[in-house]
C-alpha cells in the first residue's frame, strides 16, 4: 500500500490550497447595453447612471423616462435599478426603486447609491416637477432585493430652509452614513444629515459649507470621503455671483465623523470655471481630489481639464493642483469634465470622465486614467470606456466602481444619434458561453441535472440552509422542494461533493443540502475550533483529524477509529483501506463548482446567497 509521511502531505495540501480562482472560460470584458431592449425601447430614455458594490452583489441606479404618456411608469421620470451578482455577467430585469413610481407625478432623478458591505442600501435623488424640492431616499436591508417605500430626507431641515437638490449619500463601512443635498432658498447652501441606523432615521439637517447667510454665493453638488476612523473629507462647487462667471472648489474636513467640520478652504484660483469635484481616500492616509477647471496651468488656450490634489494628512494640507489628463496643453477645444474617482484601497486609484471634440469630433467620449502609485502620476494616455471611440456618438457621465478584489465596472449614458434611437444605459460587461452559460460558475450539466436554468444567474439549484431557507432558489415556484431524482451524481449545494459522496457520509434522507454555515457544511469541514480555528473553514485542523486524536486515516468499517464522516471519497478506489490518502487529497482535488476555490483553505462563511 503506498504511504506519504503526513508531513510530505502537508506540504503539498498547502501549495494547492494557494492556487487563486479564475474567471469561468469563455467569458470576455465587453462593452454593451445594461439591459436587453435598448436597442428597441424608443422613446423612452434613460440616464444618469451609478454603481457601487458590497459583498460581491452590484447594483445600478439611473433615471428613467416613461417616453409616451401612459406607459407602465406615467409620464415622469423615475429611478431604476437593476442587480448582478457574478461581476455583471448578468443583471436582473430593470425595476424601479421608488415604489411609487406607477401613481406619482414628480420627476425623480439624479440618484446616488451607497452601501456599507453588510446588505444595507441606500438610495438618495432629487424629485419634484419643474425645479426639484425635496430630496428622497429609499432603503434596502437584503442587498437590494426590496426597497422601502420613498420617504422625504429633506423633511429634517432647520427653520429657513426649503427642499433639495443633488444629493449624495456615503456610508463608511462601521455603521455610519452621512447624506448631503444642496437646499433650494434665497441661496444654495449645502446641507448634511446623519444615520447610525442603515437610514432608519437621520439626525436634523445642519448646514455643512461655513458662508451660509450670503445671498451671492451658491454651494451645491458635494462628494463625501470617509477612512473608516471617524475622519472624512467634503469637496463642493461655489460659485459667487458678486464675482461674475466665476466659480471655485472648496474643500471641509471632520476628525469626529461629520459632527462638526473645519472652515472651507478654497482650492482653486479666480477668474477661472471649476466644478464637479470628486474625493476618495484609501483609507490608509492618502486622499486624491479631482475636478474639472478652466484654469489654462499654462496651455495657450482656455478649455476645461481634469485636475487633481492629493492629501497625506486628512485634508488638513493639499498638493499644487495640476492637470491629470495627459494632453491638456494640446487638446484644444476639446472639454474634459463631470469626473469620478474610485479606489480600491489596495493601490489601484481610477478616474473616469466625459471628453469631448480633441479626442471625438462632433461626438462625446467616456475615459479612464488609472494611477498605480496614490495619484503621483497617472497613464500617459487614456483609454476610452466606450467601443467606438471618435464616431458621431454621444457617451457621457461614467461612473465606476470595484469590489475590491480587481473587478471593475463602469457606466454611462449612450446616444448614437442614428434615429430612432434615445439615450441608453451602457457598462462595461462580461460574455457568457457554455459550459457555464451564464457566468454563476455553475457548470450548465449540474444546474440542469439540479433542476435550475443554466442560461439564468439567478436561479441556482434549490437549497434550504442558511439563507436559502424559505426561498424560490430555482424560480419554479416551489420552495425548498426536494433536488431532482437523477441529481445524485452531481454537486447541487456548490459544496464541492456530489449527492451519492454526501449520501454515503450523512445518510440520503439529510443530505438534501448542507448548511453552508455550520459545521456540518462541506464533508470536508469535519471538526471545528482548532488554531487556527477551522469552525466554518477547511483548515489544517481537518486535516490533522485524520490521525489525532483518533487514527481515521488506513481504517475501514468495523474497524477502530472508522466513520463515515472521514471517507470523503467513497470506496476504497486504489488502496487497501477504506479511509486512506485520497479522502486526504479530496480536499484539494475538489473544486465547488458554485465558488471556484478547493475545499482547503475555504471559503469562510457566509457563503454569497
Amino acid at each position: 500500500m503506498i504511504r506519504l509521511s503526513f508531513f510530505a502531505l502537508l506540504g503539498a495540501l498547502l501549495l494547492a490550497g494557494a492556487s487563486a480562482a479564475s474567471d469561468p472560460a469563455g467569458a470576455a470584458t465587453t462593452q454593451q447595453p445594461l439591459y436587453p431592449d435598448a436597442a428597441t425601447d424608443y422613446p423612452r430614455a434613460d440616464a444618469g447612471a451609478q454603481i457601487a458594490n458590497g459583498g460581491g452583489t452590484w447594483i445600478a441606479v439611473w433615471q428613467r423616462s416613461a417616453g409616451a404618456v401612459g406607459g407602465p411608469l406615467g409620464s415622469d421620470w423615475d429611478v431604476m435599478f437593476v442587480r448582478s451578482t457574478n461581476g455583471g455577467k448578468q443583471w436582473s430585469a430593470p425595476s424601479p426603486v421608488n415604489n411609487n413610481a406607477a401613481s406619482d407625478t414628480y420627476n425623480d432623478t439624479k440618484p446616488q447609491i451607497a452601501t456599507d458591505g453588510s446588505g444595507n442600501w441606500i438610495v438618495v435623488w432629487e424629485s419634484g416637477l419643474a425645479i426639484p424640492d425635496k430630496t428622497m431616499y429609499s432603503r434596502s436591508t437584503d442587498n437590494g432585493h426590496s426597497w422601502s417605500a420613498p420617504s422625504q430626507l429633506s423633511s429634517s431641515l432647520p427653520g429657513g430652509y426649503t427642499g433639495g437638490a443633488l444629493p449624495e449619500i456615503v456610508s463608511d463601512g462601521n455603521g455610519l452614513w452621512l447624506a448631503t443635498w444642496s437646499s433650494r432658498d434665497v441661496e444654495d447652501d449645502i446641507m448634511i444629515s446623519r444615520s447610525t441606523n442603515a437610514g432608519a432615521s437621520w439626525s436634523t439637517a445642519t448646514v455643512l459649507n461655513g458662508n451660509s447667510g450670503s445671498s451671492t454665493v451658491w454651494d451645491q453638488g458635494a462628494s463625501l470621503a470617509p477612512d473608516g476612523n471617524g475622519n472624512w473629507v467634503a469637496a463642493w462647487e461655489m460659485a459667487d455671483t458678486s464675482q461674475g462667471s466665476d466659480s471655485q472648489v472648496l474643500v471641509a474636513r471632520s476628525s469626529n465623523n461629520g459632527l462638526s467640520w473645519s472652515a472651507p478652504v478654497t482650492m482653486t484660483s479666480l477668474n477661472h470655471l471649476d466644478g464637479g469635484p470628486t474625493v476618495a481616500t484609501n483609507r490608509a492616509g492618502a486622499w486624491v481630489l479631482t475636478w474639472a477647471s478652466r484654469e489654462p496651468f499654462g496651455a495657450p488656450d482656455q478649455d476645461y481639464e481634469i485636475v487633481f490634489s492629493r492629501s497625506f494628512d486628512n485634508g488638513a494640507t493639499w498638493t499644487a493642483r495640476a492637470p491629470l489628463n495627459s494632453n491638456w496643453m494640446t487638446d484644444y477645444p476639446g472639454d474634459d469634465s463631470d469626473p469620478e474617482i474610485v479606489t480600491d484601497g489596495k493601490g489601484t486609484w481610477r478616474v473616469v470622465w466625459t471628453a469631448s471634440e480633441a479626442y471625438n469630433p462632433g461626438g462625446w467620449d467616456v475615459l479612464i486614467a488609472t494611477s498605480t502609485n496614490n495619484g503621483t502620476t497617472w497613464t500617459s494616455s487614456p483609454q476610452a470606456l466606450n467601443s467606438s471611440p471618435g464616431t458621431n456618438y454621444h457617451q457621457w457621465s461614467p461612473r465606476t466602481a470595484t469590489d475590491g478584489s480587481g473587478t471593475w465596472l463602469s457606466v454611462w449614458t449612450d446616444f448614437s444619434w442614428n434615429p430612432p434611437d434615445d439615450q441608453d444605459i451602457w457598462y462595461t460587461g462580461v460574455t457568457c458561453v457554455p459550459p457555464d452559460s451564464d457566468c454563476d460558475t455553475i457548470q450548465d450539466v449540474t444546474e440542469t441535472a439540479c433542476g435550475s436554468d443554466p442560461n439564468n444567474a439567478f436561479k441556482i439549484p434549490e437549497r434550504r440552509d442558511g439563507s436559502f431557507a424559505g426561498r424560490d432558489d430555482d424560480g419554479d415556484n416551489l420552495v425548498d422542494e426536494a433536488l431532482p431524482a437523477n441529481s445524485s451524481g452531481h454537486d447541487c449545494d456548490g459544496d464541492g461533493y456530489t449527492g451519492a459522496e454526501e449520501d454515503n457520509i450523512f445518510g440520503a434522507a439529510a443530505r438534501a443540502n448542507q448548511d453552508p454555515c455550520g459545521t456540518g457544511a462541506w464533508p470536508a469541514d469535519i471538526v471545528s475550533g482548532g488554531d487556527p480555528s477551522s469552525t466554518n473553514l477547511v483548515t489544517i485542523t481537518d486535516v490533522l483529524s485524520f490521525v489525532a486524536p483518533v487514527r481515521r486515516i488506513d481504517t475501514s468499517p468495523g474497524e477502530t477509529g472508522f466513520s463515515s464522516r472521514w471517507d470523503l471519497s467513497t470506496g476504497s478506489g486504489a488502496y487497501q483501506k477504506v479511509i486512506n490518502i485520497g479522502d486526504v487529497l479530496s480536499m484539494t482535488s475538489v473544486v465547488p463548482t458554485m465558488l471556484g476555490t478547493r475545499a482547503f483553505a475555504g471559503p469562510s462563511c457566509p457563503w454569497p446567497p
